[in-house]
């Protein structure tokens, strides 16, 4: 267990020392510092995607790279270590809770989450991949931060790190901005403790994350960093850097997550006279942007995976409609699935049917309608609570603080209509909840406060708020412990190998390596073959064996075309 949390720690300062190198400010507040640490996830990110193309991600070459990452902190003279220790310590507490004897998220993980994290691990850029499983068409930019994890210092323990150091960011994040604007924004602190008791209620557990809560968590951050800091008739470089990086990032998380574009678009339009929009930032995240979408079309021939609009039908390595693992049909099944095509009981009508003319309306409504309605319930409970028992006394403001209400109100709107839209799309589209979270639970906290903040006229002050504050930030603090501490008493006696880390190797209780089959194409050796979900084992491995399939080396780049 000690392992466990010095290696949290340490991924931690990882993160932090590269976000302070990159972008040094003056200002190293505990909340700030998190902001450093998001960043730094970010930046390496960026350095694994870009290394992976001419590089297999292996533990030499990842280790190096820490090992730089520190040598260059030392050059840029980083100071305030003492907060950096504090916070390292702070976010590695939090990590060592989530990821001590817990599951990894089941089954995507097992199926091509961790297969794709070895995959990059064992081999640079593998041309039509995605031949070999269909799910390695849509990969998050995530797996490219976890597979930099595994290096000397961690062994493959490391690639469940990084999501976990991301939670414990951004949860920290919450807890100090909560704290320090307590008293001079309530709006802005009321939306944030509103995003960390949803964050504790369904987030809080590593079993459940997957490629999407880290997404969803960004979406909180984006919405957050504008609420507070987007100034009508201001100049807010800095401030539009980080919302369109952040932006760019979360799409590459999760497609999903699209809507979001329009928070940097507008400030960019709305601050037009005032800011140079080719500038370097800009070109960097552009950048960062296209080479994501190149590695997208070479693993699966489409630049959005599996949206069919997006492919190039002419490429080799790409699966013709014929195919069942071609863009169109997957993503006719994944639209399909999403509003609860296994839950109907006549599938005679089809897919392409049962998905148009909200005919799947009444089937998604007994299903994953009330599950939605399920997950979303208790949270309103306790948005009902909390303005409940909030207290007031009439108050004349000055013209000022009249001004910063009639900005924030403004603000509010605006990411209201954001997450409103991104909910109708959700709807529309992709209607499970995993995918829609953020925009759904977005959409309730700035429409609660949107009509607490009408019908309560600007103009009386929150008497209470700090009281109220404090007693639900223990009361889920709380909750965030029992959820995870629980887990600890339930599963003290297990034994099985890699303990106490989350299990990587296999769905088996003793979490065993499993030995996949290697397929031969050609001669040469191609690929694994795994009757069950294969986790981190030999790579690329798949449980979905491919009959129709050939297999190419040229110039040490390993390619995979489906035979006509």
């Amino acid at each position: 267990m000690i392992n466990l949390f010095l290696s949290s720690v340490l991924s931690s300062i990882i993160l932090l020392t590269l976000g302070l190198a990159i972008n040094k400010e003056n200002k190293t507040t505990l909340a700030n510092l998190c902001l450093k640490g998001i960043f730094g996830s970010v930046y390496l990110s960026f350095v694994a995607l870009t290394l992976n193309f001419v590089f297999p991600l292996g533990k030499n070459l990842n280790t190096m790279l820490i090992i730089l990452i520190f040598f260059f902190a030392t050059y840029k003279k980083i100071d305030n270590y003492k907060n950096i220790i504090l916070l390292s310590i702070l976010s590695g507490c939090v990590s060592f809770i989530i990821l001590n004897l817990e599951n990894i998220y089941r089954p995507d993980a097992g199926l091509y989450h961790i297969p794709y994290i070895a995959t990059l691990n064992d081999n640079k850029i593998i041309l039509g991949l995605a031949n070999i499983h269909f799910r390695f068409g849509h990969t998050s930019i995530i797996q490219y931060l976890s597979a930099i994890y595994n290096n000397h210092i961690f062994g493959n323990n490391g690639i469940v790190l990084p999501i976990a150091t991301i939670f414990s960011f951004i949860f920290l994040y919450l807890l100090f901005e909560i704290k320090n604007n307590l008293k001079s924004n309530f709006i802005y602190t009321i939306f944030l403790l509103l995003i960390f008791i949803y964050t504790v209620l369904g987030y809080s557990r590593y079993t459940e994350f997957g490629n999407d809560v880290t997404a969803h968590l960004f979406s909180f951050l984006i919405l957050s960093l504008f609420l507070k800091n987007f100034k009508n008739k201001e100049n807010n470089i800095n401030l539009i850097n980080k919302l369109f990086l952040l932006s760019i990032f979360s799409i590459m998380q999760k497609i999903s997550m699209i809507c979001l574009i329009i928070i940097p678009a507008y400030c960019f339009f709305y601050l037009k006279p005032k800011i140079k929009i080719l500038n370097f930032h800009n070109l960097f995240v552009t950048l960062f942007f296209l080479f994501f979408i190149f590695k997208n079309i070479l693993v699966s021939g489409c630049m959005l995976y599996p949206i069919s609009i997006t492919c190039f039908d002419k490429l080799p390595w790409y699966s013709s409609n014929k195919d069942s693992i071609s863009a169109k049909i997957q993503g006719l099944d994944n639209h399909a699935w999403a509003k609860g095509w296994p839950d109907l009981k006549d599938k005679s009508i089809g897919q392409e049917n049962f998905i148009n003319n909200f005919n799947w309306l009444p089937t998604w409504s007994k299903n994953h309608g009330l599950k939605v309605l399920q997950k979303l319930s208790i949270f309103f409970i306790f948005i009902f609570l909390f303005f409940y028992f909030l207290k007031f006394k009439p108050k004349i403001l000055n013209n000022q603080k009249n001004l910063i209400l009639e900005y924030t109100k403004n603000n509010i709107i605006l990411l209201l209509c954001v997450s409103l839209f991104g909910t109708i799309i959700w709807f529309l589209r992709f209607p499970t909840f995993r995918y829609g979270s953020s925009y759904l639970v977005s959409t309730i906290i700035l429409f609660s406060i949107f009509i607490f903040f009408t019908i309560k006229s600007k103009k009386l002050l929150i008497v209470n708020l700090e009281k109220i504050t404090n007693y639900f930030l223990i009361f889920f603090i709380t909750i965030f412990l029992a959820k995870n501490l629980t887990r600890f008493i339930g599963r003290a006696n297990l034994d099985y190998y890699n303990y106490p880390w989350p299990k990587i190797y296999s769905e088996h209780s003793s979490n065993l390596k499993i030995n996949p089959e290697p397929i031969f194409i050609n001669g040469k050796l191609a690929y694994y073959f795994a009757k069950q979900e294969c986790h981190y084992t030999l790579s690329p491995c798949t449980h979905l064996k491919v009959d129709n399939l050939d297999y190419y080396e040229k110039n040490n780049y390993k390619i995979f075309l489906l035979k006509n």
